[in-house]
């Protein structure tokens, strides 16, 4: 409701795209959710590991931080697929 009330605000009139936007919106926060619980019961010690071996932020991310999380990041596009029906 409050989309629909910041598209009329805006003067954007409703359509496919306007849709599109706000089931986007809906399942960024599902996803982003997911991710973060589990990055905060990833352990810091492995990314401070990293860094002090000599990886810089991209790869400490690209090695670290994103096996950890992918399968939150999976999990949440499911539960966002699912919530979409």
């Amino acid at each position: 409701i409050a989309l629909r009330s910041a598209f009329s605000l805006a003067e954007i009139p409703f359509s496919f795209w306007t849709i599109v936007l706000g089931h986007a919106t809906f399942c960024v926060v599902v996803v982003y959710n997911n991710a973060v619980a589990r990055f905060r019961r990833a352990s810091g010690s492995m990314i401070e590991a990293s860094m002090d071996l000599g990886a810089d932020g991209f790869q400490t991310f690209r090695h670290v931080v994103l096996p950890n999380i992918a399968t939150a990041l999976l999990a949440g596009g499911m539960l966002a697929f699912a919530l979409s029906f």
